[in-house]
């Protein structure tokens, strides 16, 4: 039985196995993104990058055709830790201070101050807030 031999598309690449491949990655950069964007609602992007080289083999005189199938996919945001410009207690120099314990994650303008011992802060006054610890 002859050989069959057809022009090759994108279809017959792999024996149809690059275009599952690249579906199967369009599919999964969607849902990636869709559930990124439902835990930080925040701006995101995914990408997915098909890419085929056609080399010439002049020893084989032959054409070789290679594909690849890259993702990209979006990132967890940093945390982010506000701070403020001070002066350090201990010598008198400049120096960024922010809450004693950390990023408040519920805000990440981080408009609470605290004490080194995590009391609140009243803005205004400066003074202790009924010693309640920050949340």
């Amino acid at each position: 039985m002859a050989t069959q031999f057809a022009p090759v598309e994108l279809g017959t690449i792999k024996q149809g196995e690059f275009i599952e491949e690249c579906e199967k990655a369009f599919k999964r950069i969607q849902k990636s993104l869709i559930s990124h964007i439902n835990e930080f609602k925040r701006n995101a992007q995914a990408v997915m990058n098909a890419k085929v080289t056609i080399k010439y083999d002049s020893e084989k005189e032959a054409f070789a055709i290679v594909t690849e199938v890259d993702e990209k996919l979006p990132k967890k945001p940093s945390k982010v830790t506000t701070a403020f410009i001070s002066e350090d207690p201990a010598n008198g120099e400049p120096c960024l201070f922010s809450q004693a314990a950390g990023t408040n994650t519920g805000n990440p303008r981080q408009s609470l101050l605290c004490s080194d011992k995590g009391d609140k802060i009243d803005k205004e006054t400066g003074g202790i807030i009924n010693n309640q610890p920050v949340p």
